[in-house]
């Protein structure tokens, strides 16, 4: 909550606010989606592994990108996400 409401702007009521969920099935993950989507994100992206991805998008996640095939940087373009929330802060999880 503290992350996307003090640090992350949230309520997103003014404009379309995209936010980037790295690890998204994990226990802050999965509150980070919900959270979002709460608080008015217009699209949640959320990393996950490609087992967790229905699990994922059932929380609210617009899109999924399994971390195990995909590195979001490439995925995602560039300036089109206005927050990232990592939940993970490790390499190698996408």
């Amino acid at each position: 909550y503290k992350a996307l409401v003090w640090y992350g702007g949230a309520p997103y009521v003014q404009k379309v606010h995209r936010v980037l969920i790295l690890g998204g099935s994990g226990g802050c993950g999965t509150t980070g989606i919900q959270i979002a989507k709460a608080l008015g994100a217009s699209e949640v992206i959320a990393t996950t592994s490609g087992a967790n991805a229905d699990y994922v998008k059932a929380l609210g996640a617009d899109i999924v990108i399994n971390y195990h095939s995909s590195n979001w940087w490439e995925v995602v373009p560039d300036d089109t996400v206005d927050v990232i929330y990592d939940t993970v802060g490790q390499a190698g999880t996408g």
